[in-house]
Order: structure tokens, then sequence, then C-alpha cells
């Protein structure tokens, strides 16, 4: 008997099985079509047998793929034990060790349980995570707690990893695997049978923070329950927790649920960061139950139903110091309450704040810290060969931050690194901006001045072949280019991804050529000839572009690469707060976070006064749009390469009097609303002319001058 696809919560009687007794045929499946899209029948779900015969029939069943499936004996004659027994798949379900017990030969004791009727088996799937990349792919740990001290027995205690008394006992384990987008009930998440009256632990590796998680749980009945328990990194203001769509108690800090109360009542144990949520059956009519339970994590106290993070006090402005303090001097930070120098991890360093009198000069080499908040205003120090700033968050209210000024270039190497995870304590900047972490918030003033270079971006004045370590650029003698920095060459083709970026070797100045460290994959054209459009001259030569500053933003290589999650460059306005940014010779790399709009570089109603501009720099592998700019008056932008982002390189909303001049843009990807899944929109450099829908205008006064698109399906949208 196989159900089909959308088959479950079946029964199947009075049916006689006869000669089933070969290696490749079974009397019983669970899922015949199990890996088939849109598949329903399996995780779990449970299907029933009654007056069941079988004649010569040893091969019983053969659990299919995904294999986590259930049959229940309503009389005994299926299963060949007592009435009501279960038959579960014993696929990622190790962890029913010692409830469950090896099933006889015919159902094969390497590949099923056999369950007691006494012990309702129960589907549990959770789905439905924010932030949706942390989790994405990732296998789902459980174990069953079988501590049998007295504290446990109690029932108020925790046995997360974060744990301070450690004191549990834990079954065997399993890892469930990721149910993707091709599978429903749960799509992108995980369903497996889980036994009622007993406690389990669910977790994730790295142990991500959501925002938000749906635990859904099938088949309760009156006096059945299950424990699940979650832990989590960071500690919110509170959960909230709705069951089948209406609000509930939120969990408690003191009282363990009783196994009596309805689905969703829950125990937040602040010291251990676990919550346990309790499933049960209190109320429930019917097997066939599911409750819906939703955990919703708050980082800021509720006002009649609406989260309100507050703002934070604008400090009173004293008497500014004439002298300027330095980070290395441990007694000023002792002032603030630090234990000396503020460094990761003293928790007493998770948040750094420069009062707004001060003006600090960060005069070690390299800084980290979670969380650096500035009120007053914070200066690098140029005479150290080079400065890395590591930070979740670097956040300006109403200071600055500042490095050169335009006539005098910051003369060494800045580097400032994010190096947040997505599950990291957010800034709050009200219901509406998205700040998030991982981000670089100007609602005061940031100013980069890079070091100069003659030529941001040029053209070729011969052809490289594709196996070529040979590069020609024109104007050779104006470059200052030189060994180590990084290039991007446009592709010639129709086909964009034939971009390629190089890293210089050597400059060859008898035969102004430039050497590049191992060899071109692809044909980039550099003839004098140029093509004719309509009478008109079209130079088609390849682009080649400098992408190298020596002032550096960028996201952590690993986290980019592991969660889609990078940097958040954010300059806005807000409460009594405005910003503006200034960045002359800057890159920003590996910075939007995937599937978001945090994008690399983002202009979101900034300064009403907006003295922002940005000259000389490269935005590089963004997981979002390049620049982003939104509600903005008088905005310039010259001279600067945007390279292989997400989506289109520039976006612009609802804005005026921008102005693009001398730019060079190459090179989008698609974006994907889930990683690995496409979505077929136009892809394009400058998307200058999107329009907001909400507030029914359009950007105006926009000028694009001297500017160079290559690649994407449109170049200007």
């Amino acid at each position: 008997m196989w159900p089909s696809g959308y088959a479950y919560n079946l029964t199947y009687r009075n049916i006689t099985f006869v000669n089933f007794d070969r290696s490749d045929m079974f009397a019983w499946s669970n899922c015949a079509h199990c890996n088939f899209p849109e598949t329903k029948n399996n995780g779990a779900k449970t299907n029933y047998m009654r007056k069941i015969t079988y004649v010569n029939s040893d091969s019983r069943v053969y659990w299919s793929t995904p294999r986590k499936g259930v049959w229940q004996d309503e009389d005994g004659t299926g299963l060949g034990g007592a009435a009501g027994q279960y038959a579960v798949a014993k696929d990622q379900t190790a962890f029913l060790e010692g409830v469950c017990s090896d099933a006889g030969v015919e159902w094969g004791s390497s590949k099923t349980w056999f369950c007691p009727s006494g012990m309702r088996v129960a589907r549990l799937a959770v789905y439905g995570m924010k932030p949706f990349s942390p989790f994405y792919l990732d296998a789902l740990k459980i174990t069953r707690i079988v501590d049998t001290s007295q504290r446990c027995r109690l029932g108020n205690c925790s046995c997360g990893s974060n744990s301070s008394e450690p004191s549990c006992i834990f079954s065997a384990y399993d890892t469930v695997d990721y149910r993707g987008y091709d599978w429903e009930e749960p799509k992108n998440g995980w369903a497996v049978p889980l036994t009622s009256g007993h406690r389990y632990k669910l977790s994730w590796p790295e142990d991500p923070d959501f925002t938000e998680m749906t635990v859904e749980v099938s088949y309760l009945m009156p006096g059945d329950h299950l424990y699940l328990e979650f832990s989590y990194m960071t500690t919110p203001d509170h959960f909230g927790v709705f069951l089948n769509g209406l609000r509930i108690g939120d969990p408690s800090n003191a009282t363990w649920p009783l196994a009596s109360k309805e689905s969703g009542a829950a125990y937040m144990n602040v010291k251990d960061r676990t919550l346990t949520l309790l499933m049960s059956g209190t109320n429930h009519k019917y097997p066939a139950i599911t409750d819906n339970v939703r955990v919703v994590r708050f980082e800021c106290p509720e006002v009649d139903g609406v989260e309100v993070c507050p703002v934070p006090e604008r400090p009173q402005p004293g008497e500014t110091e004439d002298s300027v303090r330095r980070w290395s001097n441990a007694s000023m930070w002792q002032e603030l309450g630090h234990d000396g120098v503020p460094s990761f991890p003293n928790s007493k360093d998770n948040t750094v704040k420069i009062p707004v009198e001060w003006t600090v000069l960060m005069d070690r080499s390299f800084v980290e810290v979670l969380n650096l908040e500035v009120y007053g205003r914070l200066i690098f120090d140029e005479s150290l060969s080079s400065t890395t700033l590591r930070v979740h968050t670097l956040q300006i209210w109403g200071g600055e931050v500042v490095a050169g000024n335009e006539t005098h270039p910051f003369a060494s190497e800045l580097r400032i690194e994010f190096w947040g995870f997505p599950w990291s304590t957010p800034v709050q900047l009200g219901s509406w901006i998205d700040a998030g972490t991982n981000v670089l918030a100007v609602l005061g003033r940031l100013e980069l001045y890079g070091q100069e270079r003659s030529v941001r971006w040029t053209r070729l004045r011969e052809t490289s072949a594709a196996g070529s370590v040979w590069l020609y650029p024109e104007n050779y003698g104006s470059l200052d280019w030189a060994v180590g920095d990084e290039l991007v060459v446009s592709s010639t083709t129709a086909d964009q991804f034939e971009a390629e970026k190089v890293r210089i070797a050597a400059m060859s100045d008898t035969d102004e050529r430039v050497l590049i460290s191992g060899q071109f994959q692809h044909k980039h054209f550099g003839s004098a000839a140029a093509e004719k459009v309509n009478e008109k001259a079209l130079d088609v030569r390849a682009e080649v572009g400098l992408i190298s500053n020596s002032i550096e933003i960028a996201g952590d290589a690993s986290i980019v690469n592991k969660y889609g999650f990078g940097c958040h460059v954010l300059v806005t306005s807000y409460d009594v707060y405005v910003g503006n940014a200034i960045l002359h010779n800057v890159r920003i790399a590996n910075c939007g976070q995937r599937n978001t709009n945090r994008f690399a570089l983002n202009f979101l109603e900034p300064s009403a006064i907006n003295i922002s501009s940005i000259f000389g720099c490269t935005i590089t592998d963004s997981l979002t749009s390049g620049l982003s700019i939104r509600g903005t008056s008088g905005l310039n932008v010259s001279g600067s390469v945007i390279f292989n982002s997400t989506g289109s390189n520039v976006e612009i909303v609802d804005s005026s009097s921008v102005s693009f001049q001398g730019n060079l843009a190459l090179l989008v990807d698609r974006i994907s609303s889930q990683p690995g899944r496409e979505v077929y929109e136009g892809l394009c450099n400058f998307n200058l002319c999107k329009w907001d829908r909400k507030r029914n205008r359009r950007i105006q006064s926009l000028i694009v001058h001297n500017c160079c698109c290559d690649g994407g399906e449109h170049n200007l949208l």
C-alpha cells in the first residue's frame, strides 16, 4: 500500500497481503513518491491500519525518502503487537532509543522502531525562521532530555549548551534534514516524529538567534504534552507567543508551564538563555488537530502592542576639550566603567561610547569590540602603517568619524571590518528603518579621505587574448597603479560574466603594459576600431577599473560566504539626528545583506541640508544593490567604480538633483528570493527611473554624464 503524495490520516482496513516475501516487494510504504516536488505525505504524518492479514508475507515495509513516516496499528493485526502500537522509521530518530524498541524482523529491526501504544507519537514541524539565511540548509539537531535528578524531576531546569548547571543527561541525538522549497508542510523547515510526555532540546549549528519561528505539533490529545527547549545567543527584552494566530501570555521568567496548560505556554530562563515551549493536547477533541505556535522576539518593550525602542538621549554638549584623548589610555576608559582599554570579549566592553565632549585618537593598529557608539569625535592615527577596526556595529550619533581631509588625505591604510552575525544585537531606529546589525549607521558625520589616484578607470588600447598575462591600458603614462592593486576588466561579449577581477604583478614602463597575476580566462577587446550606430562612433573596447583604495569598509569574508551577510553603510536621519557622509577614495567591499533592503551603501532620507558626496570610490561584490539612493537631494557621485552587485549596481528612488559623472558600473548578478532559486527579473547597472509606488513620485533633475555601463540586461532602467 502506497499512500499518495497528498494522503495522510488515512485508515487501511480489511486487507490481506499474499506472497510479499521478496526483497524488492513490500506490503507497506510510507510514501511511494515522497521525493516528488510539493509532496505533503512525509515528515512524521501518520496513517492507520486495522484488520490486516499477512499470508506468506515477510517483507512488510519500505520507508521511502524522506523516511520519517509513521504507521499506527489500531487493533494489533498490522504490527503483531498491542493495539495502538506505532511503527516509526528509524531514519533521523535516534533520540527515540530507550522509549521505542527495535521492530520485528519482518519490519526490519535496523529500519523501524515499535513505539508503545500508551505513548502517543506526535508530529513536530519547525519552519518560518526569520532571519532566513542563518538557518538555510542547516540540519536541526534533536536530543531527548532524560535527566532523573531532583532538579529536573521538578521540571524547572534548563539543559541547553548555555546552561550554568549542566546536570542534564541526554539521549542519543540525531540530525533532521532541512526541507527545501520543493517540499510542503513545511516548506523551508524541518519535520520529525516525537513521543509525547518527554522533553527535547532542539538546536542548530552556531545556534543563531531567530526573530520569528513557527512550531507546529499534531496528534496530541488531552493528557499528552511535549516540552521543546531552544537556546538563544543574545537576550531579548521578551518573547511574544501566538497560538493559532492569537497572542497569548508571554513566556514567564519565573514559572515552569504545567503540562495541563494549552500549547504556547513557555518558560524563559534568562540566566541559561533558553526558551522552553509547551505543546499540549489540552482542549483537543480529535488526534488530527494541529496547534500552530508562532514565537516572536522583541528587542524592546511594547506599548499598546507596538514595540517601542527608545531613542538614545542626545548627550548635552559640555565644553569641548582642547586635548585629544588616546584610545590606548586605560585610565580614561575606567572613568566610563570599563576595566581598561576596551576589547572583545570582555562583557563590560560590549558597547563602547565616545562622549560628546571627547575627541579620541585611535592609536592602536588593531581594535576589536562589538558595538562602538560615537557621540563625540573619533579620528585615526596616520603615523601607523595600518589600522584595523573590527566591530558588529559602528554608530555615529551626532558625532564625527574622520580620517584625513580634502587637502590632506589619510596617509596610511585604514580598514573598518564588520564581523556581526545575522542574529547579533541589531541597531534600533524606530519602526520603519531596518538598520539591523553589521551596520555603519551614520546619524552624524562620516568623513573618509583615502589616498588620491590619478586614473580610476580607462580603456584598453590593445586586445588581451584569453590565456594572456598582459593588459594594455590607455594613457599608461598617467597611471599611478602599483604592484598589488586590484583591477576589474569588463566583458566585450554578450556575456557580462566574462568580466574579470585581476591583481597587478608588475608594471612594464618600457612597453607600457601591465603584468597580471595568473592569466585571463576570456578575451577582452581593445582595438582602436569603433563600431558605428546611427552613423555615430561607439567605442566597444573593454574598460579597466582600479578598485583598490587605501581606506576600506568591508564585511568579514567568512561570514559573507557562509550567511550572505555583509556590512551595511546607512546614511540616514532619525529623531534629532541627521546623517552626512563624505567618502573620497574609499572601497566598500563584501557588503549588503542578501534578500534584504540593507544595501552596501545606502542613502536613506539623510540630512535635508545634504553635504554628502562620493568621489573616487569603489563598491565591489555586493549581495544587494551596490549603491541605493532614496529620499535624497543634492548628491554627487563621480569618478567611481561599482562592480559585481546583485539586482542593480545603482538604484535611485524618490530623489532629486542627483548627479553622476565619470563613473563605471559593470557586472550585475540576479536577485534570489531564496538562495539557489532564481527570480527572473531584469538586471541593470543604473536603475535610475525606479518608481516609488507608495509615494507616487519619481526622481527629478537627474544628471548622468560621461558614465560607462557594461553588462546587465539593461544599463539604464
